[in-house]
C-alpha cells in the first residue's frame, strides 16, 4: 500500500512529501520498522521524506451510548515516541538528504498532555519538526475543553509546542470560524505570532463541507501557509483549483485568493 502511495506522489509531480500512510490502518499506531520500510521504499522512487512513526496515547471510540470518546494506553503513547525517537537517530545515521526525520503525533486529542510536553522537549533537543494534526473539528475543541479546561490552542501553548517547529494540517476550527465564536479574539495572531505552519489542503475540508475562515484573513494576520493533499488524490494543482474558489465564496469577493497566493 505504502509502494502505492508513494507512486502516486512521484507520478502526481509531487518530490517532497511528509507519510501520507496513516494510524488508522493500524491496531494502534505505526512502528519504527514500517517507517524505516518506507523510507527505503522512497529513497528508491527518489522521493523526498519527511518521516518518522506516528505514535499516540490513545485511540478515538464510539462507547456503547454512541458518544464518541478516546481510549487511552499511555504506555502505547510513551512507546510510540520512544520508536519515533529510535527513527530520528536511524535518519541522522542514514545521512541521505531524501531522509529527514520528524516527529509525527497523532491527532491532538488522541495524546495525554505528558505526550505533548514530551514531543516538545525533544523537538528543541533535536531541532525537529513536529507535525500535529489539531483544529480540525469541533469534537477535538470539546474533549479538550472538557479534560483539560483549555482550547487546542491554549494546550499547545502550555505543552510547549506552539513554536516555530510546529505544522497544523487544517487549522479549521479557529476562533473567527462560524462553526466556533464566529469572531476574531487573537488566535490566527497567536498563530503568526508563533511562526507556526498551517498545512492547507483545501480539497479534503471540502469533503467534509468544510474550508479555511479565511484563506485572505490568514494571509493578513501573517499566517505562514503551506499546501498540502491529505488524501487521496495527492494533487497539488486540482488543491489549488478548489481552495480558490473556496475562498472566494467565502469572502464573497473575486479577489479572495489569486491564484498566485496559491
Amino acid at each position: 500500500i505504502r509502494t502505492y502511495a508513494l507512486v502516486q506522489l512521484a507520478l502526481h509531480g509531487v518530490t517532497t512529501y511528509m507519510p501520507i500512510a496513516s494510524e488508522i490502518h493500524s491496531a494502534w499506531a505505526e512502528s519504527f520498522e514500517e517507517l524505516a520500510g518506507m523510507a527505503e521504499t522512497s529513497r528508491q522512487i527518489g522521493l523526498r521524506g519527511y518521516l518518522g512513526p506516528a505514535y499516540r496515547s490513545g485511540v478515538n471510540v464510539v462507547r456503547a451510548d454512541g458518544q464518541r470518546d478516546v481510549a487511552f494506553d499511555e504506555e502505547q503513547g510513551r512507546g510510540g515516541l520512544a520508536d519515533a525517537v529510535r527513527f530520528l537517530d536511524y535518519a541522522e545515521d542514514l545521512a541521505d538528504p531524501l531522509v529527514n526525520g520528524v516527529l509525527l503525533p497523532c491527532r491532538i486529542e488522541t495524546l495525554t498532555a505528558e505526550l505533548l510536553r514530551a514531543t516538545a522537549e525533544i523537538a528543541r533537543e533535536r531541532h525537529a519538526l513536529v507535525r500535529l494534526h489539531c483544529l480540525q473539528g469541533a469534537l477535538e475543541r470539546e474533549l479538550l475543553q472538557s479534560w483539560h479546561e483549555l482550547t487546542p490552542l491554549q494546550l499547545l501553548k502550555q505543552t510547549g509546542l506552539l513554536a516555530e517547529r510546529l505544522l497544523i494540517p487544517h487549522g479549521i476550527f479557529v476562533d473567527r470560524n462560524p462553526l466556533v465564536d464566529g469572531t476574531d479574539l487573537g488566535d490566527l495572531q497567536t498563530l503568526a505570532e508563533a511562526n507556526v505552519s498551517i498545512i492547507h489542503c483545501p480539497l479534503t475540508s471540502f469533503r467534509y463541507g468544510m474550508a479555511l475562515d479565511s484563506f485572505a484573513a490568514f494571509r493578513e494576520a501573517g499566517v505562514n501557509l503551506c499546501l498540502g493533499t491529505d488524501s487521496f488524490p495527492p494533487d497539488l494543482i486540482r488543491g489549488m483549483d478548489t481552495g480558490v474558489h473556496l475562498a472566494k465564496l467565502l469572502d464573497h469577493r473575486q479577489d479572495a485568493a489569486p491564484a498566485e497566493h496559491y
